[in-house]
């Protein structure tokens, strides 16, 4: 990728090394990867945590915060909850999915529904980096909480193989196309830097329709359905 930005900035690998231009890169891919998790609905790159009651009563959960050299959630998918150490016959836990709410809009304060929520019918809400559940529990069970995230991507080394990029492949001129404003901006080139962060937004615009269709991609372009083909057009020739 670094050869690829050298190419179409017009620089060599002198002025603008992989090890120079490895920040921009981690940059580009932050910037990426929040409109691959923001703008579209997906699972990409998920994982689950569960949680154990540490203390009776307890409400707040701290999540592991995301870092540049460490998985951690940026985004959560869904919450379930098991209640009374309910368990299928295989010996696996019940969980119920868990509403999100917002305190704002409820009807009573939030101690309220700590302790008067049905089990039924669990709700929770987030706040910084913390998950706060209702109804509470009266004991301790361990992993009671099944937590579904999104989970940010590891800064980039330059030893990073193609696999530890995680985006898929052909988001990867995406990532290439982002560095080249800096580049221009580091050459006191604005005008080649606003064309392209302007041609960035266009590949990121695509990248985003490729990104959420991803399970079909690039199958979706079909074919005509020949049923219902004109047979005097031409590219049907008899």
């Amino acid at each position: 990728m670094a050869t690829m930005a050298n190419e179409l900035s017009g620089t060599s690998s002198d002025d603008y090394s992989p090890t120079r231009l490895l920040p921009f890169f981690n940059a580009v891919k932050d910037d990426l990867w929040s409109y691959c998790i923001t703008g579209i609905r997906s699972n990409y790159n998920w994982d689950t945590w569960w949680v154990t009651a540490t203390f009776a009563n307890q409400t707040e959960y701290r999540i592991p915060e995301a870092a540049s050299d460490s998985e951690g959630n940026v985004k959560i998918d869904w919450i379930s909850l098991c209640y009374d150490w309910a368990t299928f016959t295989d010996g696996t836990k019940k969980y119920i999915p868990a509403r999100e709410v917002n305190p704002k809009w409820l009807k009573h304060h939030w101690n309220y529904y700590v302790n008067n929520q049905p089990a039924t019918d669990p709700i929770y809400y987030t706040a910084d980096q913390s998950i706060f559940i209702a109804p509470a529990f009266s004991w301790d069970i361990p992993n009671w909480i099944e937590i579904s995230w999104i989970k940010n991507i590891v800064d980039y080394t330059i030893s990073a193989t193609e696999a530890q990029i995680w985006l898929p492949t052909y988001l990867h001129m995406t990532l290439v196309q982002w560095v080249l404003p800096f580049i221009h901006k580091s050459e006191s080139k604005k005008d080649e830097a606003s064309f392209e962060q302007r041609e960035y937004e266009k590949l990121r615009s695509l990248a985003m329709d490729k990104f959420a269709n991803r399970s079909v991609w690039p199958s979706v372009i079909q074919m005509p359905n020949v049923s219902t083909r004109n047979e005097d057009d031409d590219i049907f020739p008899n």
